[in-house]
C-alpha cells in the first residue's frame, strides 16, 4: 500500500485558519483529507478527530454506512 501527499491548501473558515492535506492511497483510490489548525510539527497530544465518509450518518444519524 502506498500512501502520499497529492494536494496541499489554505483553507480560512468561520473557525480559523487551516490548511488541507489530500492523500491518495493506491490500495482503494480514495482520497482522505486532513483538517490542520495550528502547528502540529512535533507536537505532542494533537487532538484528532476521525471522519467517517458517510454523508447520511453525519447529516442525519443514519445507521447505515
Amino acid at each position: 500500500m502506498c500512501v502520499r501527499i497529492a494536494a496541499i491548501g489554505d483553507l480560512p473558515s468561520r473557525f480559523g485558519d487551516f490548511q488541507v492535506v489530500a492523500f491518495y492511497i493506491n490500495r482503494d483510490e480514495k482520497e482522505p483529507a486532513a483538517f490542520i489548525h495550528g502547528d502540529v510539527c512535533d507536537a505532542k497530544n494533537v487532538p484528532l478527530r476521525v471522519h467517517s465518509q458517510c454523508l447520511t450518518n453525519d447529516a442525519i444519524g443514519s445507521f447505515r454506512n
